[in-house]
């Protein structure tokens, strides 16, 4: 998919036009917000800055070049996230999360880990909490 002279924000938002279920909200020209409206599952959102994206799935972040490769990428991960595809694991220890794995469906149907997000917890020796949040159709 070639994205010459065209924002990946605006590339987004055309391409979310065939999922009538979510909300977008873009209060900046660089922000873009999309909420699947599921109750189990996660606001993703987009953050432009020169020459970088950051991608969030709640808490979840990941960072991404301007480069064709990466927006592909990130145009994939925003469509696997809104279908479902895509989860994030969080856990928490105390009611507070401290850590945020992305897991992708793979071609057998098993979840694969993508990448972590973390936050340094100070009572590491109890056990944590896990709940996943996965957007879906009801």
């Amino acid at each position: 998919m070639s994205m010459p002279n065209q924002s990946l924000i605006n590339i987004i938002k055309e391409t979310l036009l065939s999922y009538p279920y979510i909300s977008i909200e873009q209060s900046k020209e660089n922000e873009l917000v999309i909420d699947t409206n599921s109750k189990n599952g996660f606001l993703i959102a987009l953050v432009s800055i020169p020459d970088e994206y950051r991608l969030y799935f709640n808490d979840y972040a990941k960072h991404y070049d301007d480069t064709e490769e990466d927006r592909e990428n990130i145009i994939d991960l925003i469509i696997a996230a809104i279908c479902g595809t895509a989860r994030i694991k969080e856990f928490s220890k105390g009611n507070r999360p401290y850590k945020w794995q992305l897991e992708i469906k793979n071609a057998n149907q098993d979840w694969e880990h993508i990448g972590t997000t973390a936050y340094l917890m100070p009572n590491f020796w109890t056990k944590p909490s896990i709940n996943y949040l996965q957007n879906d159709r009801d």
